[in-house]
């Protein structure tokens, strides 16, 4: 039997746990409740993990998400309906949320003002070596292969990145898991086409469930855009 088949008839969260500890090489967790917006879980940090996490009822197992920090399989063992607590109990995190959504927003547009200037022929290096950034080679890699190395990055939809000449740059900064992404082509060589048939279905459903996750992601991205708080002042 499979591991999510095990995970799909366990009947508590110390049964999943039991199940997954067979294997060795896997690390069973438990996070108890947490928000969306909850930072301090890895499942809601991670977009790909949220979306497949907030997807689920209770009791379903969804499917194996691949990220840069390895393969996690979710199953949702209880979920509660979203209240409005009190202002006090909320503060200390409100606080941290708001400077971090901050920080990442300039971090990003710093991101994209350093792009626009190699983009004019300054010297990458020099630029990340003034602004003490780290760069760093990924190593060959093909679409075939659905990720990017050292970045977990998902590019089997950015045509356009393997159509750079060589030493051009992404025309756009590439976010992800909070980290702004600078990519410049250094090299390129011939993919294997053999390699590309036995991994043909793999790609297909990888890049189906990606485009289903942005979708999903847009679409409740749009419902708490949309979503009107309505101060009733006779209660208060």
């Amino acid at each position: 039997m499979t591991l999510d088949a095990k995970v799909a008839q366990a009947s508590s969260a110390e049964e999943i746990k039991k199940a997954a500890s067979a294997d060795k090489a896997l690390k069973p967790t438990l996070t108890g409740m947490f928000s969306e917006d909850d930072m301090g879980v890895e499942l809601a940090r991670n977009e790909q993990l949220r979306t497949a996490a907030f997807s689920l009822t209770p009791g379903q197992v969804g499917r194996i998400v691949e990220t840069e920090e390895g393969a996690y399989l979710v199953r949702l063992v209880e979920r509660k309906d979203a209240h409005v607590p009190e202002f006090a109990e909320v503060a200390s995190d409100a606080k941290t949320i708001i400077a971090e959504e901050k920080a990442g927003k300039e971090a990003e547009a710093k991101a994209k003002a350093l792009l626009d200037r190699a983009k004019k022929g300054e010297d990458l290096a020099v630029i990340a070596k003034a602004e003490k950034l780290k760069m760093e080679q990924s190593g060959f890699f093909a679409r075939t292969e659905g990720l990017m190395p050292r970045t977990g990055i998902f590019v089997g939809d950015k045509e356009a990145l393997f159509k750079l000449a060589s030493g051009a740059y992404y025309p756009d900064v590439v976010s992800h898991n909070g980290r702004h992404f600078i990519f410049r082509l250094s090299a390129v060589k011939e993919a294997d086409e053999a390699a590309f048939e036995p991994r043909k279905e793999e790609l297909k459903a990888r890049l189906l469930a990606e485009k289903q996750d942005q979708a999903l992601s847009g679409w409740l991205k749009s419902l708490r855009e949309k979503a009107k708080i309505t101060i009733n002042e006779s209660v208060l």
